[in-house]
């Protein structure tokens, strides 16, 4: 096993069953082939539970998984806000949209009283 981070019950039952999936690629892969985010998310007081692979960490993002196992806490690509996944760009269109239709709909537009 790499020299990662020490692996989780959970996740060493998950690995038995086949593994799991990085959040970019959705590929399956062994639990130790994943680079796990290790940030609260916002507003909440949760972990982050989302993984990348190695492949996908050097293509899009440009990370090596050993500078980052280097590191105490890691900040996945979604956490930071730049992850190119579909997912994460339909999320991000998404609230664009409603983001925009929020501020029409939070400030009233005024209209010009009729000519006289």
């Amino acid at each position: 096993m790499k020299a990662r981070q020490k692996i989780p019950a959970l996740i060493r039952k998950k690995e038995q069953q086949g593994g799991s999936s990085c959040h970019q690629c959705k590929s399956r892969r062994n639990c130790s082939d994943l680079t796990y985010c290790t940030s609260n998310l916002d507003k909440k007081k949760k972990k982050c539970r989302k993984k990348y692979c190695e492949h996908c960490l050097r293509k899009f993002y440009r990370e090596s998984p050993a500078q980052i196992s280097e590191r105490p806490t890691w900040k996945c690509p979604s956490c930071r806000k730049i992850c190119c996944c579909a997912a994460c760009r339909r999320r991000e269109m998404r609230d664009k949209e409603n983001g925009a239709s929020a501020s029409s709909a939070a400030a009233p537009v005024q209209m010009a009283p009729p000519p006289a």
